[in-house]
């Protein structure tokens, strides 16, 4: 079926003013632009992106020159000494390369340092402040949606530190623009504690983190919704001191930070579905995998017909489907550990959810053997393994046999990434077929596929005047 309204665009293109490609390269911090699909090469806009380390660390410091350039270092002092008994304090910028940097992927990060007037005390030294990369066109997204991100992760912080035992920062203020909730600092932004620790590089002493990891897992079994989506406070909550009750709302996009806010949903089925629908309206709009979007188009069409694959273990109309609070970007390097690998803190939560069991507490990325994974190899893995026996050890034997099944929700909810080439998203797209059913290869299937479903005016959109 055909879209039936307006589908939702991050920025225009700078050439035509066509939605922008949500794909890696749509976005130019040389020339400042966006481009769609159209006009994202070379050819088209004249800048080249094979550049050298100097350049693109000149190009990543405009980004944060121009953030800063926003922000209010005034105003977010005198918030913070506010919040902390009026205690003096200064901004410290991190360094967003280099030895020392904090900055990801999402988020740009600065420290506040307060006069304490001693030494030791630790706990209320240093604050961490938390900046959605929006002024970036390589990496960044719409304001509009850094402001959602950052106030379900506020809600995200505040739940689990009042109403679980998983270790996280606490949560001090949510400043949204948008809501006038920013104090005069003028850029969304979250205020936290900073947690002492390192992050954990996904190897060492493996077994004792993901042991520990297991806990935690344990501890967020515990805590089951009725629904799934990301939660969200009450309007006009943004600070700590505020409503501790949390409300389920709109998924917060997804790991890969494309698709739009949806749902809430009250089945796995709804919530599944209506993923695969936001990819598939954003393929045919133009929006993602430009140079292959016929695939991807009958990749994700493939995902959306085979829900029901996934959803064995779920509940039916006989049983009550829960969801749970997951980390969507558990790589590894969202847990803090100390010098002893005990796991000090958990961090990262811009867009977890709540979603069905089965991907809560099922084969994960933390666990994930990833050249197996962009290999197209379906499996468990090693890891998948050792966390299943550290949870059997512990007595979660629940947990330890959702744990113990095959990974389809792992690879369905990774689906092909951010893929700028089909010749790399391929062998991802066969194996996930492979898995549910469909062995002839894709090629053989792409063909029956697309007169099977003659009748999807999008994909006919999208095959018209193509072989």
């Amino acid at each position: 079926m055909a879209a039936t309204m307006a589908i939702s665009r991050y920025f225009d293109c700078s050439e035509c003013g066509a939605p922008s490609s949500r794909a890696p390269g749509a976005g130019c911090d040389i020339c400042q632009r966006h481009f769609c699909a159209k006009h994202m090469g070379e050819d088209s806009h004249g800048c080249s992106q094979d550049y050298d380390d100097a350049t693109w660390r000149e190009l990543v410091k405009g980004e944060v020159d121009r953030l800063r350039e926003r922000v209010d270092d005034g105003a977010l002092c005198r918030l913070a000494s506010r919040l902390n008994g009026g205690k003096a304090c200064s901004i410290e910028h991190l360094n967003a390369v280099g030895p020392g940097a904090t900055m990801g992927c999402a988020n740009y990060h600065a420290r506040i340092r307060f006069e304490t007037g001693t030494k030791t005390d630790t706990e209320t030294a240093t604050w961490f402040v938390r900046f959605p990369r929006i002024t970036g066109f390589a990496v960044g997204f719409p304001e509009r949606l850094a402001e959602f991100l950052l106030k379900s992760e506020f809600a995200t912080l505040k739940f689990l530190a009042t109403k679980t035992r998983v270790p996280v920062a606490e949560v001090y203020w949510c400043g949204v623009p948008g809501e006038n909730t920013d104090e005069g600092v003028g850029v969304p932004f979250l205020l936290m504690g900073e947690i002492q620790g390192k992050t954990w590089d996904g190897e060492a002493e493996k077994s004792r983190v993901l042991g520990q990891w297991g806990e935690i897992l344990t501890e967020l079994s515990r805590h089951p919704f009725d629904k799934g989506g990301s939660l969200i406070c009450p309007s006009g909550v943004t600070r700590a001191e505020g409503s501790d009750e949390q409300e389920v709302g709109k998924f917060a996009s997804d790991r890969f930070v494309v698709i739009d806010p949806y749902g809430p949903c009250y089945t796995a089925k709804e919530y599944y579905e209506q993923w695969c629908e936001g990819y598939l309206e954003l393929i045919a709009d133009g929006q993602l995998y430009p140079g292959f979007e016929v695939d991807a188009y009958l990749f994700y069409r493939f995902l959306k017909e085979k829900v029901g694959n996934i959803l064995k273990e779920e509940g039916t109309a006989a049983k009550k489907e829960d969801f749970f609070l997951k980390h969507v970007d558990d790589k590894g390097d969202h847990i803090m550990v100390d010098g002893g690998y005990n796991i000090v803190g958990v961090i990262d939560w811009q867009m977890a959810r709540l979603v069905p069991r089965r991907e809560a507490f099922g084969p994960s990325i933390i666990t994930a053997n990833m050249a197996d994974m962009y290999d197209g190899n379906v499996g468990r893995s090693e890891g998948d393994a050792r966390l299943t026996g550290a949870l059997r050890m512990a007595g979660e034997d629940d947990l330890a046999d959702s744990m113990a099944g095959d990974d389809l929700v792992r690879r369905f909810v990774w689906g092909l990434a951010l893929e700028t080439k089909w010749k790399y998203a391929k062998p991802m797209a066969e194996g996930l077929l492979a898995a549910l059913g469909e062995k002839r290869g894709f090629d053989i299937w792409r063909g029956e596929a697309i007169g099977m479903w003659k009748n999807d005016e999008r994909l006919a959109s999208l095959t018209k005047g193509r072989v």
